[in-house]
């Protein structure tokens, strides 16, 4: 492992263990990860009678249930996260659910974790945050029963409804780092690896209250605003919403959906 995966890694682990209750608050307000989560099982298709799931980077288990309120109680539930904190809380709230079984763990090494087959394995809003997010994808493939699927939410940044980024058409020289690579070094390891998959891109109309919220918390903070004590953070964040607001007043966030066959 090289020293950027391992600084990179274990600022994740730091990020989000300190982003649980600000995860949770904005999630009940605004609805995103579960959102996305639906909208992957959508693009998916023909998943209707699951019997087991994994939740890759399940956070505190949100995109978890959402994917139980999809497929039901017939269906078992993986979930593994490297954020002991965001685990906790998930534990602690789907306790009642027997069928539900969380994992602390490095979703790069999801062969030490897991020996189950699978239907169906996502990573919402979660591969980005992997250095080394081939290995990942090889395992998940080897863990994949015939005819399963894995789904992806890429994060694919801030645009106008073209889509094209604001970060560089209004911010020059200014960096967002939302993940370890870009989504074109995942479509170029796609393209190379010659792995069967659809792609399609997802765009909603962000308001800025809705911005302000998602990136002042904590592990969105620290990409915006690297390096800076976290109410430093939350006053650079506004001032930026602020101007990208002047800047641009359709303001959209942009996610990429990619659906891999095994």
């Amino acid at each position: 492992m090289s020293s950027f995966d391992e600084r990179f890694k274990k600022a994740v682990r730091e990020n989000f263990d300190a982003s649980v209750e600000h995860y949770e608050r904005f999630e009940q307000k605004h609805h995103l990860f579960e959102n996305l989560t639906y909208k992957l099982v959508e693009i998916m298709g023909g998943m209707e009678k699951a019997s087991r799931v994994l939740d890759v980077g399940c956070g505190t288990g949100i995109s978890t249930y959402s994917l139980y309120k999809c497929f039901g109680d017939n269906c078992s539930y993986y979930a593994i996260d490297i954020s002991a904190n965001m685990l906790d809380i998930a534990k602690n709230k789907y306790a009642d659910l027997g069928n539900f079984i969380f994992i602390h763990g490095d979703a790069e090494n999801l062969s030490d974790h897991f020996i189950e087959k699978f239907d169906a394995i996502f990573y919402t809003a979660s591969l980005f945050l992997l250095p080394d997010f081939k290995k990942s994808l090889h395992q998940a493939l080897t863990l994949l029963n015939n005819r399963g699927k894995i789904a992806i939410s890429f994060y694919s940044g801030l645009s106008d409804m073209r889509g094209q980024d604001l970060i560089k058409k209004h911010f020059e020289g200014f960096s967002y780092r939302y993940g370890a690579f870009g989504l074109p070094d995942l479509i170029k390891w796609l393209k190379a690896s010659k792995i069967k998959n659809f792609t399609t891109e997802y765009l909603f109309q962000a308001e800025s209250e809705f911005l302000t919220e998602f990136l002042t918390i904590p592990a969105q903070a620290a990409g915006l605003f690297p390096r800076q004590t976290f109410n430093k953070q939350v006053s650079l964040v506004k001032e930026f919403v602020r101007d990208l607001y002047s800047f641009e007043k359709d303001t959209f966030m942009k996610w990429t959906f990619i659906v891999i066959s095994s």
